[in-house]
């Protein structure tokens, strides 16, 4: 039996051994398994790193557990020699009943403490059972089944996992150690090959960033490609975005791409920046590296001053010019212009919102590139600031072109333009004169030059020279000054510069402005000739008399007119009213223009002169009335204003007889003067006959000096034909003058009686006829002295002509004494009226 024992004992032992041996191939195929499965699922799942970091340590965890209960339970596996002999009782029923009990007392023998009885029956259960064991074998309790399943299954994975190995030894390699390092940078080959086409390292914030993927391998057309962003900026970095990408159009042959915009500007504050974004793209297994691009503003231009100096000729005269544009406020248009003198120094300053490349001048404004005097530097205290300078010969117009160290330009379009203003030609004009005169050699013109400069005037002349080819130029007038407007007067005396009737003088005013640039002045400049005519007496006073003809017949036109609105209603008469007003005004402008004509001219016409006061009396008159008749011309006032009307009437009319009457006195006494110098004319030539015929009858004669002779003879007879003319004219006028009434009138019907009572008593037109005959028979001494009595005559006729004023006057006194002795008889009665009612007053109050 103590074989029996032993055999038990071994049993035992190997019965945990077997469990040992079945619980670490259990483990260790349940460990293989599990490595299967995890490196197909990682193959075909690319699980995260941390979902296998997770799941080793789940696995390892679980795996710990399991093995750690397993081996207690192993560890505390011992079964006892009785236990293992009722499992061959339950085996072998033969022994049932009999085995364990042997057993049992077996090993308790030593120590029984049982009697001899007792023994005997442990001895002889013992040997019956000794008896029974020699068929029974006690290594079938021991079942390897589920040890050798364990095992065979542990050899089948270790198989699997050898063919594994051995057939994708990269495979397996990869797969062990992502799973050993599931945080390592081991990667399955992807499936899905994808590349970032995103190259800037920088990019500007004001423009959208283009995220571009390529699929180099593996797309389907229900690939969907995702970007993952973040921003980093100073102190701060934000949260991953996870946005779809759009797919784009591509050619066949072309790898598939999609694209994303990120607005930049959306999400980055100015203060914000520099910063950067990091990103990669993901497409389904396929995934780019991280990525970083530099985010920057893009350079820009803040603000934009301009100091313009002027030209050093015009330093002092035109002001430092100062211009600020703000460019970060909204501007409608894309020019910023300004107009500046050619040869000024423009010196501009501009502000940046970052330091840039600042290299030449023509690079930033492209519109310098042909100044060659143009310099830049960068501010020494702000390094964004810029500083140009140059000198602006031609206009400049350009963009502001700045660079900065990434390579980024500013993108703005705004055109910056500095126009170059030419120094222009002074202008130059006589004012008065405005036009070429007629005036006598009595007459002190005067004369005015102004010129203006854009920027200033160095000289202003006024010369004058007489219309002959080698007559000299002198300096009427000049002065100097560095101003842009200069005024130069000057009073041009004829008789001064010797003027008689018959020359001319031209006048110029010359400017010469204070120009010099380079070397560079202007030419003079000359303004436009005034030619002063010296003109006679007779001639003025003809050119008068149109004037005051030009007004009598505008005055008829208005006198029609004024007739027309007495007679038309209120409404439409108004306007038309206070149209007769303003012309009746520069009629009245017109007459002064005649008097201040005749004041320069010195012209000493007392007639003339009376007509023109007189003339301006009425129209003043007129005016006055036809303005009160405008503001009257309302129905309630109708009466009132037509009496104003009226009275416009009247004066308008006394007007027109006053030109008609002073055109008849004044045509008399330019054809007394016209007489006068065409017998005068006829004089000197019979003064210059009388040598030749001197001593010499008729035939004697040669043939011109006969001729001669015999036009002197027909021009006398013609000249006595109009003396004679004349007298009637001045007889008849005489007359129709004395019926008026006013004394000026009734002075000039005096005047003109008088002297024509004088060439009649005189014998003017015989002794005029006298001549004719004696220079018909060549008697030219006596033709002189009969032409000289006929001047002496038409002389005495002007000077009787000439006296009106002295008989205005003698009229107004008798007037005025005719009137005091009017007044002086009329007071008498008056008093004598008085005094009878006086009496007739006493006798009712008897009664």
């Amino acid at each position: 039996m103590n074989r029996i024992c032993v055999q038990l004992q071994k049993v035992a032992r190997l019965s945990r051994m077997l469990l040992l041996t079945q619980r670490v191939f259990q483990g260790l195929s349940g460990l293989l398994l599990i490595a299967l499965i995890s490196g197909v699922s990682d193959y075909l799942l690319r699980l995260p790193g941390m979902v296998r970091l997770v799941s080793d340590v789940l696995v390892f965890g679980l795996a710990g557990v399991w093995f750690f209960t397993r081996m207690v339970h192993v560890a505390r596996f011992s079964p006892t020699l009785t236990q293992l002999a009722m499992r061959v009782e339950v085996m072998y029923p033969q022994l049932k009943h009999k085995f364990a009990s042997a057993i049992d007392f077996l090993i308790h023998e030593p120590g029984s403490a049982h009697s001899d009885t007792m023994r005997k029956l442990e001895t002889l259960s013992l040997d019956r059972v000794e008896s029974q064991m020699q068929d029974v074998n006690l290594m079938r309790l021991l079942n390897p089944t589920h040890a050798v399943r364990y095992g065979c299954v542990f050899l089948a994975l270790v198989l699997i996992m050898g063919a594994i190995a051995w057939t994708t030894p990269l495979g397996f390699s990869l797969a062990t150690s992502r799973w050993l390092k599931p945080l390592g940078s081991a990667q399955w080959p992807r499936r899905v090959e994808v590349k970032s086409l995103n190259s800037q390292r920088v990019w500007p914030v004001d423009s959208p960033l283009p995220m571009q993927l390529v699929v180099e391998r593996g797309y389907h057309k229900t690939m969907r490609a995702w970007l993952n962003y973040r921003y980093l900026t100073v102190g701060d970095t934000h949260r991953w975005q996870s946005v779809l990408m759009t797919q784009q159009a591509q050619a066949q042959k072309q790898n598939p791409r999609f694209e994303r915009l990120i607005d930049l500007s959306n999400s980055l504050l100015p203060a914000d920046l520099p910063a950067q974004i990091e990103f990669y793209y993901q497409a389904d297994d396929g995934q780019t590296k991280k990525q970083q691009i530099n985010i920057v503003a893009r350079p820009s231009v803040q603000s934009v001053e301009l100091h313009i100096t002027p030209p050093e000729y015009a330093l002092g005269l035109i002001r430092d010019q100062k211009i600020a544009w703000d460019m970060t406020q909204t501007h409608a248009g894309l020019l910023r212009s300004t107009r500046v003198l050619t040869g000024s120094t423009v010196k501009m300053k501009i502000t940046l919102n970052k330091p840039v490349i600042a290299d030449e001048p023509q690079k930033i404004l492209a519109g310098l590139m042909n100044s060659s005097d143009s310099t830049l530097r960068v501010d020494e205290a702000f390094a964004h600031i810029l500083h140009i300078q140059w000198p602006l010969m031609q206009t400049m117009q350009s963009l502001l072109l700045v660079e900065d160290e990434y390579g980024l330009t500013n993108l703005s379009e705004q055109q910056y333009r500095i126009e170059a203003l030419a120094d222009e030609l002074p202008s130059v004009s006589l004012t008065q004169p405005v036009q070429d005169v007629s005036v006598l050699p009595t007459a002190k013109l005067p004369v005015i030059a102004i010129s203006r400069d854009d920027v200033s005037l160095e000289r202003l002349t006024i010369t004058l020279k007489r219309q002959e080819a080698e007559s000299e130029i002198q300096i009427l007038a000049q002065q100097t000054g560095r101003q842009n407007e200069l005024n130069l007067q000057a009073l041009l005396d004829i008789k001064k510069q010797g003027g008689v009737p018959g020359d001319v003088f031209e006048m110029v005013a010359i400017a010469q402005d204070s120009y010099q640039l380079v070397s560079q002045t202007h030419p003079p400049v000359q303004s436009g000739m005034r030619r002063v005519h010296v003109i006679d007496e007779e001639k003025f006073t003809q050119q008068i008399r149109s004037q005051l003809g030009v007004i009598r017949q505008m005055a008829l036109g208005l006198l029609a007119e004024q007739q027309l609105l007495e007679k038309v209603p209120p409404a439409t008469a108004k306007p038309r009213q206070k149209r007769v007003t303003e012309q009746l005004t520069q009629h009245r402008q017109t007459l002064d223009h005649i008097n201040d004509r005749m004041v320069k001219n010195g012209l000493k016409s007392e007639p003339l002169q009376q007509i023109v006061d007189r003339s301006k009396r009425l129209l003043d008159q007129a005016k006055q009335a036809s303005k009160q008749a405008t503001s009257q011309l309302d129905e309630p006032q109708r009466q009132a204003s037509a009496q104003m009307q009226n009275r416009v009437s009247k004066n308008l009319t006394a007007l027109v007889e006053l030109l008609d009457q002073g055109r008849d006195a004044l045509t008399l006494q330019l054809l007394l003067q016209q007489l006068e110098a065409q017998q005068q004319h006829l004089l000197e030539q019979s003064r210059k006959l009388l040598p030749k015929t001197l001593g010499k009858t008729t035939d004697e004669l040669d043939d011109q000096t006969q001729k001669q002779v015999s036009e002197l003879a027909q021009q006398q007879q013609s000249l006595s034909q109009q003396a004679g003319g004349l007298l009637n004219r001045m007889r008849q006028t005489a007359e129709r003058l004395a019926q008026q009434t006013q004394a000026q009138d009734k002075a000039s019907a005096e005047s003109l009686a008088q002297a024509a009572s004088t060439a009649q008593k005189q014998g003017l037109k015989q002794t005029m006829e006298q001549a004719a005959k004696s220079a018909s028979q060549n008697q030219l001494a006596q033709t002189t002295s009969q032409q000289q009595q006929s001047l002496d005559i038409i002389q005495q006729m002007r000077k009787q002509m000439g006296q009106q004023t002295k008989r205005k006057q003698a009229i107004l006194k008798r007037q005025m004494a005719e009137l005091a002795e009017l007044l002086k008889q009329l007071a008498k009665r008056q008093q004598q009226q008085i005094d009878q009612l006086r009496q007739a007053n006493d006798m009712l109050s008897l009664v």
